[in-house]
């Protein structure tokens, strides 16, 4: 897998990539749902998004980028933070969240995070 190094998230983000982590799984009496948050530079400001999509893989979905969004007014993630300062980011991502300093992944790599849960 290509897990990035926690010290080059910093770089990679300012040089506009999104960087994002998958959270698991989430069930429901009839559904389940692939929560993950992304990071990533925005007008100046470090931003996460959080996203929560239907696994839709049982009915043919490939691609978890293009499945259904829990809330659909939330169909592109939903702003849980923004800041001027990386580091903020980071210090409130791991006061909110479960997450591993050694599992963060380059955008369009969750695919393959999946393939192997």
């Amino acid at each position: 897998m290509n897990y990035l190094d926690f010290g080059n998230i910093k770089a990679m983000i300012n040089k506009g990539k999104t960087i994002e982590q998958f959270l698991g799984f989430t069930k429901g009496a009839n559904f389940t749902t692939i929560r993950w948050i992304s990071l990533y530079l925005d007008k100046d400001e470090y931003c996460l998004d959080f996203h929560e999509v239907f696994d839709e893989r049982k009915e043919g979905g490939e691609n978890i980028y293009d499945f259904s969004y829990v809330e659909p007014d939330d169909m592109y993630g939903k702003r849980m933070y923004q800041t001027n300062e990386l580091e903020t980011l980071i210090d409130w991502i791991f006061e909110n969240y479960s997450i591993r300093r050694d599992k963060f992944l380059p955008f369009d790599y969750l695919n393959e995070e999946l393939k192997k849960v």
